[in-house]
C-alpha cells in the first residue's frame, strides 16, 4: 500500500487561488474553510 502525506499549505491550495475565490465570492475564508486549488488537485491526481 502506498501512502502520500501532504502538507496542504501551498501544495493543494495557494494564495493565488484564495485571492481568486475571494474576488469571485467576496467572502473571506478561515483556515478551516480554505478552498483547494483545483489546478493543484488535478496535478496531484495525474
Amino acid at each position: 500500500m502506498n501512502i502520500i502525506f501532504l502538507d496542504v499549505d501551498g501544495v493543494i491550495n495557494s494564495v493565488n487561488n484564495l485571492i481568486k475565490v475571494y474576488n469571485q465570492t467576496h467572502k473571506p475564508h478561515s483556515a478551516y474553510s480554505y478552498p483547494f486549488d483545483y489546478e493543484c488537485l488535478e496535478k496531484l491526481k495525474n
